[in-house]
């Protein structure tokens, strides 16, 4: 089973909303306010204040991390992936919060695709790190490869954007594409296929870093999010 959380409890007579009530914000609306995009606005930051953090120094970790399906300046991915963000302009500058606490200039962040539409160096230049992209496919076609691989800690990675078979059953495969519809088959962690999901909508829009996920591979569990509190 899935765990969820409740935002709202709405009231509806004859099709209408009546009253809302805002569980995180422990607040009654009425219907113009629960209709408001200011008041959904306070719902989602407390929202985000709340459920979308970890517990983690970035002093504490190496200088390896990816990052997946950031899809700036993508207006419909909100919509698409439930994403906590009223408009484009608050989820771009949530996930570039996120991404330059996490990542310093000296890091290196591979992007396993989608990562903007459209302005692709106008955000480039509002990260830190050094990256290396890996192609998707709501990516310049120009930008990025179509796959790597990397051998770290005598585990080795395949990066690819799309979740392919792999050619070696002793590889994990780094992906994103699938976003948070499929999590089943494609969970953050699914240990018995060696998939890791670095897609934003499985980590609370982080970067991941490679010794989360080392360490979590060590456990030889599945995850279905990113885990609040990193071992």
């Amino acid at each position: 089973m899935y765990k969820a959380k409740v935002l709202r409890i709405t009231l509806v007579n004859a099709g209408k909303i009546v009253y809302e009530y805002d569980v995180l914000n422990k607040k009654i609306l009425n219907r113009s306010e629960a209709l408001s995009l200011v008041e959904l606005e306070k719902t989602y930051k407390k929202y985000r204040e709340k459920f979308l953090k970890i517990e983690v120094n970035p002093k504490s970790l190496d200088k390896i991390l990816f990052i997946a399906d950031t899809h700036f300046g993508h207006k419909n991915i909100i919509k698409y992936s439930a994403r906590p963000f009223i408009d484009v302009i608050t989820m771009n500058e949530h996930i570039k919060n996120k991404w330059n606490e996490m990542i310093s200039n000296e890091d290196i962040v591979y992007i396993i695709g989608d990562f903007a539409r459209r302005d692709f160096k106008k955000y480039v230049n509002l990260l830190n790190g050094k990256k290396i992209f890996i192609q998707g496919n709501h990516d310049p076609p120009e930008i990025g490869v179509k796959q790597l691989e990397l051998q770290l800690n005598n585990y080795k990675f395949i990066l690819s954007h799309y979740p392919t078979n792999l050619n070696s059953h002793n590889a994990w495969l780094i992906h994103g594409h699938v976003h948070n519809n499929r999590l089943r088959e494609y969970p953050f962690i699914n240990s018995k296929k060696r998939t890791i999901n670095v897609g934003v909508d499985l980590t609370k829009f982080y970067p991941v870093n490679m010794k989360w996920i080392l360490d979590l591979i060590e456990t030889k569990r599945d995850y279905l999010y990113l885990p609040s509190k990193i071992i």
